[in-house]
């Protein structure tokens, strides 16, 4: 029984020296810690940065707030969703986390597939009106239906849907394990 750690950056495994070939780059000194159960000194002053950034930015908004963690948190979310959807960062080099190993056995149980989830943007004459989300495709198509009178066009052209739902789309979004 071994323990094999992924990239956190690429998710492919690591090799038994904790570098990643895919990214070229190594997580020895990540893994070692993190057996500790603790950071590295570096991540450590990475996310203290970031929190304290995030928390800057809501001082300059409101200059008597008093420092919480989770008014901090939406931020330093948003800002990782940003940084990682809009400029390429990894989440991981943003605001670092403890490498948890898999645990690699015979007996292993086969993972479970990734869970989905259906997200319905509503727009009505092209304003924001709302989303909902749905675990299962024919409920999300039945609220498309609902929300619009019309079907959803399989073949995704909306210029038969009415101009003012022409913006109302579903989305499948695969939801990672943690």
């Amino acid at each position: 029984m071994g323990k094999i750690f992924n990239c956190p950056i690429c998710n492919d495994a690591l090799n038994s020296e904790h570098y990643c070939v895919q990214c070229d780059r190594d997580f020895d000194t990540e893994v070692i810690k993190n057996a500790e159960g603790s950071l590295t000194d570096a991540q450590i002053e990475q996310q203290d940065y970031v929190d304290v950034s995030c928390f800057y930015l809501i001082k300059q908004f409101q200059k008597d707030a008093a420092y919480n963690i989770e008014h901090v948190a939406v931020i330093r979310d948003a800002l990782i969703d940003v940084l990682t959807e809009f400029y390429g960062q990894s989440s991981y080099d943003v605001y670092p986390w403890l490498l948890e190993p898999e645990i690699k056995n015979a007996k292993t149980k086969k993972q479970k597939p990734k869970k989905k989830i259906f997200v319905l943007v509503k727009m009505f004459q092209g304003i924001h009106d709302g989303i909902e989300l749905f675990w299962d495709e024919k409920e999300s198509e039945k609220a498309y239906r609902k929300y619009t009178g019309q079907d959803y066009p399989q073949d995704g052209d909306f210029e038969e849907i009415h101009e003012d739902f022409r913006d109302s789309i579903i989305v499948l979004v695969k939801i990672p394990e943690k």
